[in-house]
């Protein structure tokens, strides 16, 4: 059984390639991480692990101690005028 997983994280407002790789680096540092592959323009990275030694939600904290922000799920199911009326309660009737 193969215990590697692979899973694709979007992110928020990246700024260049070195921003990936400062991402990348911090992610070595993690038991279990085994590559890291990025899409700049999609803002997403792929990630595959060794799912017995490390979580998804691991590297979700890694990349936020970094200082970057994941993509809201929020915002992808409630589109972003909806979801920027409701946080300066703006409710549409």
């Amino acid at each position: 059984m193969n215990p590697y997983q692979c899973e694709t994280i979007e992110l928020e407002k990246v700024g260049c390639n070195g921003c990936f790789w400062e991402i990348q680096v911090g992610l070595e540092m993690l038991g279990g991480f085994k590559s890291m592959s990025y899409d700049m323009a999609a803002m997403a990275i792929t990630v595959e692990y060794d799912e017995r030694e490390l979580t998804r939600e691991a590297i979700e904290q890694k990349i936020g101690e970094l200082g970057y922000r994941l993509k809201s799920k929020q915002y992808e199911e409630i589109g972003f005028w909806q979801a920027l009326r409701r946080a300066f309660g703006r409710q549409q009737a």
